[in-house]
C-alpha cells in the first residue's frame, strides 16, 4: 500500500515572478517532483505525528492557517507576526532543487529547458549560483513556519505538544539554525 500524501500545496502554475520555470510541456514532470519534494519536507517539517493528523484531516483549521497564511499571531518572543502560508516558502524550494537537476539555456526573457535556437547554455556554476539564493530564501521562509508551528505549541491539543519536543529535539540538535548555503 502507498503512503498518501497531503494534497501538493504548490504546482507548476505557481511558478511565476522571480521563480518563473519556462518548463513548456515538462509540467507533469515536474507536477510529480514537486509531489515528492513536498511529502518529504512536509514530513521532516512536521513530524509523523502532526502529518499524519493534517493528511488525514486537511480542513483542520491550524493545518489550514499553516497551508495558507494567518494574521496576528503571537510568536515565541511575543511580537505580533504574519505567516504568509507554505506557498511562500515551498516555491523558492522547488525552484532551488528543480533548476539544478535539470539542463536550461537563457533566452532574451527567460530560462528555457528545451534547445532555443536564440538560446545559450546556462553553465551548472551559474545555475547553482541561482539555486543557492533561491534557497536561502526558504531557509528564511522554513524558519518562520517553525516560529508559526511553535506559537501553536501553547493549544491543549496533544499533537501540538508532541510537535513541541520534537521541535526542541531538532533544535538541541541543531538542525534548526540560522544558516545560508554559502
Amino acid at each position: 500500500m502507498a503512503v498518501s500524501k497531503i494534497t501538493s500545496i504548490v504546482s507548476s502554475s505557481d511558478m511565476t515572478g522571480q521563480y518563473t520555470l519556462d518548463i513548456g510541456s515538462t509540467t507533469t514532470q515536474f507536477d510529480a517532483f514537486v509531489v515528492d519534494n513536498e511529502y518529504k519536507l512536509l514530513l521532516d517539517m512536521l513530524g509523523a505525528a502532526l502529518y499524519n493528523t493534517y493528511q488525514s484531516d486537511e480542513s483542520d483549521v491550524n493545518w489550514v492557517a499553516l497551508r495558507d497564511g494567518a494574521t496576528g499571531y503571537t510568536d515565541f518572543a511575543g511580537y505580533i507576526r504574519n505567516w504568509q502560508g507554505l506557498k511562500n516558502m515551498l516555491v523558492p524550494y522547488h525552484y532551488s532543487k528543480w533548476i539544478l537537476s535539470n539542463e536550461f539555456q537563457q533566452s532574451v526573457t527567460s530560462m528555457i529547458m528545451t534547445d532555443h535556437e536564440n538560446g545559450g547554455e546556462i553553465s551548472y556554476n551559474r545555475r547553482k549560483d541561482i539555486s543557492d539564493k533561491a534557497f536561502n530564501d526558504f531557509l528564511i521562509e522554513y524558519e518562520n513556519a517553525y516560529d508559526f508551528m511553535f506559537s501553536k505549541t501553547s493549544d491543549d491539543s496533544t499533537k501540538y505538544n508532541e510537535f513541541e519536543l520534537w521541535f526542541k529535539e531538532k533544535v538541541c540538535k541543531g538542525v534548526i539554525v540560522n544558516r545560508t548555503v554559502r
